[in-house]
């Protein structure tokens, strides 16, 4: 799952650096725009790893608190913009989601701008993603087996049922 999310995230990135706001950023930051971008298709595939449809105010926060300050060096001319660039990437990235609150999403943005200021000033910050732990996720219960009754409700055996809508 994650290259496929690595690759959604790349094409976001790349229709969002070809449309209006991309070229806005263009002329701001030049060929920075391209390091920036990539950092933050980074933080959205692999260190919060969600699709732009589960984005919500804490992810963000997250994002600009601990993962964006442990992926940049801190003394890169446009780090001032990346708060900006990420709230315009990530409205992007949700216009065609349903649900998805762009006020939390900008409201999100402008409570991390200072903390994402102070978390790159902080020389540690590097550290923190490799320090903590890495906990694998378990599910709660037992496996689905694919001859096992599916989750559904249809009566179905799992193979034949859902698993078809998973599989491809």
């Amino acid at each position: 799952m994650t290259d496929g999310l690595v690759d959604y995230w790349r094409l976001l990135a790349a229709s969002f650096r070809d449309g209006d706001a991309g070229r806005r950023a263009t002329e701001r930051l030049g060929a920075s725009l391209a390091p920036i971008l990539e950092v933050m298709v980074a933080v959205c595939s692999e260190d919060v790893a969600v699709t732009p449809r589960d984005l919500d105010g804490e992810r963000v926060r997250e994002m600009l608190t601990s993962h964006l300050p442990a992926r940049v060096g801190g003394s890169e001319a446009w780090l001032d913009d990346v708060p900006d660039l990420l709230e315009e990437f990530l409205l992007f990235s949700i216009a065609q989601q349903p649900g998805v609150s762009p006020f939390e999403i900008v409201m999100a943005v402008g409570a991390a701008r200072s903390a994402f200021q102070t978390a790159c000033a902080d020389p540690t910050r590097g550290r923190r993603r490799s320090d903590a732990p890495q906990v694998p996720f378990k599910r709660p219960g037992t496996k689905l087996g694919r001859n096992d009754p599916c989750f559904c409700g249809s009566g179905k055996k799992y193979k034949v049922c859902c698993a078809k809508l998973f599989d491809g």
